[in-house]
């Protein structure tokens, strides 16, 4: 029988579970054994990535956080430097008014010392005229001794009244 006989079917059959196994034992190991390698590259690599992914993350929020507490270390700078500002410029104020007050008081007594100086060169004015009046009144020369008493005289009478009209104003 030409054709195709039992006995090739099988011869091909075995030939074909032959090869299945043989190649099997050749080629399997080799390729499940790189397949298992390629499987745990992929792996490690995922799980590297999740890793840097996760490091990344915790890098973020530790940043974020920096950033918070540089944000509020600025807003505490901003207040410090708020406040010793108001404080310099009370302390300006302060010393302006001090200086004011200094400077009133001493134009005050400046005036005061201008006041009794001009007092008494009036005084002593009034104290030669009221001599020469007196000599040509008397038609006599007023001695030195004449001229005090006159003049301790007027001023004991009128001097008082004449400071309260000058204090007065």
């Amino acid at each position: 029988m030409e054709g195709l006989e039992p006995r090739d079917i099988i011869l091909h059959a075995a030939n074909v579970i032959v090869l299945f196994v043989l190649l099997r034992f050749i080629l399997w190991r080799p390729v499940n054994k790189f397949l298992s390698q390629r499987r745990q590259l992929i792996e490690n690599e995922l799980a590297e990535a999740q890793n840097a992914k996760d490091e990344a993350v915790q890098q973020q929020l530790l940043y974020e956080e920096n950033l918070s507490g540089i944000e509020e270390k600025g807003r505490e700078i901003m207040r410090t430097s708020s406040e010793a500002a108001q404080t310099r410029a009370e302390e300006i104020l302060v010393a302006a008014r001090r200086d004011s007050e200094e400077y009133t008081k001493e134009s005050r007594e400046r005036i005061e010392r201008e006041r009794v100086a001009a007092v008494d060169a009036a005084r002593r004015e009034i104290a030669v005229l009221a001599t020469d009046m007196a000599s040509r009144i008397l038609g006599r020369e007023v001695t030195s001794f004449d001229e005090e008493s006159a003049v301790s005289q007027f001023f004991t009478d009128y001097g008082d009244k004449t400071n309260e009209g000058v204090e007065g104003q």
